[in-house]
């Protein structure tokens, strides 16, 4: 019996022998494009010759798929400088052929980890991390893209987060303090930013702008020093900057300087014993001397040499400061400067 044979595009890929007037040929391969698969049979003396009609078959080469899940991400409400904790996006091969990565990538205030490499076999999986970290206040948007050798690469997935914050802000571009020994005021506005709400303490500092160390720098202080703020309620608090009037501080430095010494060198004279004070009349005298020149006996002077009084106190030295005023909460911090002259 002759066997049937079994040709694609008029080459033969084998033959077969029939069984009860049937010929089958198993074959695990064909060349990718369009096939044309037709069977002859020669005949024998128990059948005729026979052709079959062409079968088309059309073969495609073995490509990888990317499946991602989930098809988007949302994040919950960050405050901004800091850093959200991770959620995960499944990357699926689900062709038949090895999926080859170019990138993986996250934009805007998003980024990214895997465990992807360069390359997912057929049938395989592997995870990509996103973390969310919010540069300003309110709703961020980014995407996370996979650029790879399957069709409609890249393949992305919708990022969203929301940014929270506190504003602080005042209505005086400046502060002027006529002398040394003023103060002056100014109002402070504090502001949620996104969704933020909760405890905001504020606290301020003054700092020079010359060179040098200033005499009796400016103090200041908030009222209130703390304030709950939330969405779409600023509240606001007073800001006092006091400074400090020349000479009452070194004149008194000054006296109780002079009285302590004499006070105590009449102390010392007077503890000398009376039956030594034949003895002691020298010590004596040097006492009276010491007493003089402490307390400025004699007529001495009270701008120069010996005994003479230091000067006074000039107060807070004039020039330019700058008040800066922070809002913390948390790991949320925001902070406003206001200029500061002092005549």
């Amino acid at each position: 019996m002759l066997p049937a044979k079994f040709s694609n595009n008029g080459t033969s890929i084998g033959t077969s022998t029939l069984s009860s007037g049937v010929a089958t040929l198993n074959i695990t391969s064909l060349p990718v494009g369009t096939n044309s698969l037709t069977a002859s049979y020669a005949g024998d003396a128990n059948f005729t010759t026979a052709s079959s009609s062409a079968i088309s078959v059309v073969v495609a080469s073995a490509v990888p798929s990317v499946t991602l899940s989930p098809a988007s991400l949302t994040f919950a409400s960050q405050d901004t400088g800091t850093i959200s904790t991770a959620q995960t996006v499944t990357l699926t091969n689900s062709g038949q052929a090895a999926l080859n990565i170019t990138s993986i990538s996250a934009s805007g205030d998003f980024a990214e980890t895997n465990t992807c490499g360069t390359s997912v076999a057929a049938g395989a999986n592997c995870i990509i991390s996103v973390t969310f970290s919010p540069t300003t206040a309110g709703t961020r948007t980014g995407t996370l893209s996979i650029i790879n050798n399957a069709a409609g690469s890249p393949q992305t997935v919708a990022l969203t987060g929301t940014g929270s914050n506190v504003g602080i802000s005042s209505t005086s571009t400046g502060l002027t303090i006529a002398s040394a020994g003023g103060s002056a005021t100014a109002s402070i506005q504090i502001s949620a930013g996104g969704d933020f709400s909760g405890t905001v303490n504020l606290t301020c500092a003054v700092k020079y702008q010359g060179t040098g160390t200033p005499t009796d720098a400016p103090t200041c202080s908030l009222n209130p020093a703390q304030e709950q703020v939330s969405s779409g309620l600023p509240v606001s608090a007073t800001l006092t900057v006091t400074t400090t009037a020349a000479g009452s501080s070194a004149r008194l430095d000054n006296w109780l300087f002079h009285s302590g010494a004499a006070l105590a060198a009449v102390l010392f004279c007077g503890f000398v014993p009376r039956r030594r004070w034949r003895g002691m009349a020298l010590l004596a005298l040097l006492c009276v001397i010491g007493v003089c020149a402490i307390v400025g006996c004699g007529g001495g002077s009270s701008t120069g040499g010996g005994g003479a009084t230091p000067p006074l106190n000039p107060g807070t030295t004039t020039g330019s400061y700058g008040v800066t005023v922070t809002a913390t909460s948390g790991t949320i911090s925001a902070s406003t400067t206001i200029p500061l002259s002092v005549q």
